[in-house]
């Protein structure tokens, strides 16, 4: 039961709730649904900074999703938009390495 909390928190689950408040954060000119993807966001960037391949790189889609919370804020969406790539780069990766790592 500990590792299902444990992968909801720090996996998919928690992960793919905070990119849809960005984007619904983005869609819907509400910079504080961004701010609260963004702290939903950080234990799955959390997680990806234990990973080998990070190297320190993991807290930037996190900072991606919250400038783009600011940019929400000063109502520029196309930059709400580039930033919050990185983040659903990064999620599609992790999916990406879990589901050949599953298949092996």
């Amino acid at each position: 039961m500990q590792e299902v909390v444990v992968a909801l928190v720090f996996g998919f689950g928690l992960s793919s709730v905070a990119l849809v408040c960005s984007v619904l954060g983005v869609l819907k000119d509400k910079y504080w649904l961004g701010i609260l993807g963004a702290i939903l966001f950080a234990p799955f960037s959390y997680y990806l900074f234990g990973a080998s391949g990070a190297n320190g790189f993991a807290f930037l889609p996190l900072l991606g999703m919250l400038l783009s919370a600011a940019a929400v804020h000063e109502r520029n969406k196309l930059w709400a938009w580039v930033l919050l790539v990185p983040a659903f780069l990064v999620s599609l990766w992790v999916l990406a390495v879990a589901l050949v790592y599953q298949i092996r």
